[in-house]
């Protein structure tokens, strides 16, 4: 145990040296991820979204192209592109699952016959959202950024039409649920193709992702996958992949904090990210990050300042649970297996990030599992979802943890948003911000708690649950039948906003999460009727509106009779002296009237 202790300590020490020389590009691409012509495009605005240049697919080398543009610069840089390049995600061909089923059996267990056909609507989403590269991202992969992966695959939807990493488990999970077992086990197989390359899973499947990940959770994913079939082979066949990519982390994205060796976020890129290169210029600053949270005050020193970005910084209590959980998977998947040696390792590092993870991240007074700071030597401030991540992936959590945090929550008035558990307290317009609510940060908690033995963890789980149900099903009817990546804490149905791009529509992860809790909760109903509270004050309304006018209409109707019943004895008595006087008059004048 000492012994593998010292060994990271010193990977630790050697990462930060190896950090301080190795920054570079993106990728080695000269026009997907940097040189002259990338800068040139991206900052001339051509396009409105700078990933829809470096999504284009090129119609020769890179070396043919660049040499056209260094011979004789364009004077018409938008026509150059349209003369060198193919329309964005042309090499994106949509595919259809051959495993998609009509009706997968747990739908049949819902209760409401409404969440039944939302259901249904949501089984029916990963017809549309297959894709699969063509022929020439293999035949000619310098001409493209899209990566060749072997097997078809489920995108996230909207600009998100490659795959991303740690999208991926909740789509999994999803189809898992809806009885496509083999596109699930593609989905995957593809990712472990990517360990065998890069030596990690890149953060999406395009050439400009290679040098950053996302919370790694490809261990996750193999352990549902194999769940579900029992395929031997396959779990034989994944698990040296899985401990490359433990590797990885553990050598690459190390660091040293009072002595225990734990892992961070941490990209050595030098230039602005090729799609969002516009963005990043606008910051002066280079802002790629693995954890996923694009962005959110959690990583910038003054709260809402892109330029003041700290990732490298920050020791991610999210990321160190993932990890610990993935020791204690792995540990376990090797044991069925029969490789004890393997599965001893894992579950000596499992134990040895036991010894730190409660002593580092939790916060009593808070009750929560905070992030570490190396810049101030303490906790990081502040509610995040992503400490809520432990309640599921973490090492020995105990009941009493799990009613802390239930409390805490509580405290801070997180439970009471309809539209569910926004991301943090704290509005800065970033999308990983307050009021956003996300697909994975509801999950966490209500797994946790639903699979307790705690009533009131239970009930709590079912509560988030619901409000995460009736918010997304709210939306999809208000939103012509669409799911959305994002929603608003504050307002039930409504999509979120903020970030680097509008929202988007699809949506993978949304759509697994929301699958899963349905079959969690099948007795969960989304016909909530109109609130009765208005009627009292109307009624209240309306008998005064009746009781003002009547007296009115009484009146009236006294008048109309008054007027009436004179006019009739006028006219039964005859005129009056003056009437025929008048009656007179008028004869004289018509006389006088005809002789002129």
């Amino acid at each position: 145990m000492v012994m593998m202790k010292e060994l990271l300590l010193l990977a630790a020490v050697l990462c930060v040296c190896l950090h301080t020389t190795r920054a570079g590009p993106a990728c080695n691409n000269p026009v997907y991820c940097y040189g002259d012509l990338l800068d040139a495009v991206q900052r001339s605005n051509i396009f409105p979204d700078s990933k829809t240049f470096v999504d284009r697919p090129l119609k020769a080398s890179p070396e043919v192209i660049l040499s056209s543009f260094t011979a004789s610069p364009p004077t018409q840089l938008h026509q150059f592109v349209l003369n060198w390049t193919l329309e964005s995600n042309s090499d994106l061909l949509p595919w259809e699952p051959d495993d998609w089923t009509e009706g997968p059996s747990f739908i049949a267990d819902l209760a409401d016959p409404l969440v039944r056909e939302w259901a249904n609507g949501l089984n029916k989403e990963w017809r549309l959202l297959g894709r699969q590269v063509s022929p020439s991202v293999r035949q000619q992969p310098d001409q493209h950024s899209l990566l060749p992966l072997p097997h078809p695959f489920i995108v996230p939807g909207g600009r998100f039409g490659e795959i991303y990493y740690w999208d991926t488990y909740w789509i999994v999970k999803g189809l898992l649920l809806c009885e496509m077992q083999q596109t699930a086990q593609n989905m995957v197989l593809n990712l472990l193709s990517l360990v065998d390359k890069y030596g990690m899973v890149p953060n999406g499947g395009r050439v400009y992702y290679t040098r950053r990940s996302q919370p790694p959770l490809l261990t996750q994913m193999v352990d549902l996958v194999y769940g579900a079939t029992e395929n031997v082979t396959f779990l034989t066949e994944a698990l040296p992949r899985l401990s490359k990519e433990w590797e990885f982390w553990m050598n690459e994205r190390v660091v040293s904090v009072q002595g225990y060796s734990l892992n961070r976020y941490a990209v050595d890129i030098d230039s602005p990210r090729p799609e969002a290169y516009t963005e990043d210029l606008a910051t002066a600053s280079t802002l790629p990050l693995e954890s996923g949270m694009d962005f959110s005050s959690r990583w910038l020193r003054d709260g809402h300042t892109l330029s003041t970005i700290h990732t490298q910084s920050i020791v991610p209590v999210d990321l160190n649970a993932i990890l610990c959980s993935n020791e204690a998977t792995l540990a376990r998947l090797y044991t069925i297996i029969g490789n004890t040696s393997a599965a001893a390792m894992f579950e000596a590092a499992k134990a040895s990030r036991e010894q730190y993870f409660d002593a580092l991240f939790w916060n009593e007074t808070e009750g929560l599992w905070l992030d570490w700071n190396r810049d101030t030597g303490n906790h990081s401030t502040g509610f995040y979802s992503s400490s809520l991540v432990p309640l599921l992936w973490g090492c020995s959590v105990n009941t009493s943890q799990h009613r802390r945090v239930l409390t805490s929550l509580r405290e801070r008035g997180l439970l009471n948003y309809p539209g569910g558990l926004p991301t943090s307290l704290y509005e800065s317009g970033q999308q990983w911000d307050y009021p956003n609510v996300w697909a994975p940060h509801q999950w966490f908690p209500v797994v946790a708690w639903q699979q307790s033995q705690d009533q009131e963890l239970q009930a709590a789980a079912q509560h988030m649950a619901e409000a995460w149900i009736v918010s997304t099903y709210t939306g999809w009817k208000q939103y012509n039948r669409t799911m959305f990546e994002k929603y608003n804490c504050t307002v039930s149905g409504v999509p979120g906003g903020g970030g680097e791009y509008v929202i988007q529509a699809g949506f993978g992860w949304t759509n697994g999460v929301t699958l899963h809790f349905l079959s969690l909760f099948p007795a969960s109903t989304v016909d909530h009727p109109p609130s009765l509270g208005w009627v009292a004050p109307v009624v209240v309304l309306l008998i005064l509106l009746i009781a003002g006018t009547l007296p009115c209409v009484l009146w009236l109707q006294w008048i109309y009779k008054t007027g009436e019943r004179r006019y009739r004895n006028r006219v039964q008595q005859g005129p009056t002296m003056d009437e025929e006087t008048k009656s007179d008059d008028t004869l004289d004048t018509n006389e006088h009237r005809e002789l002129l």
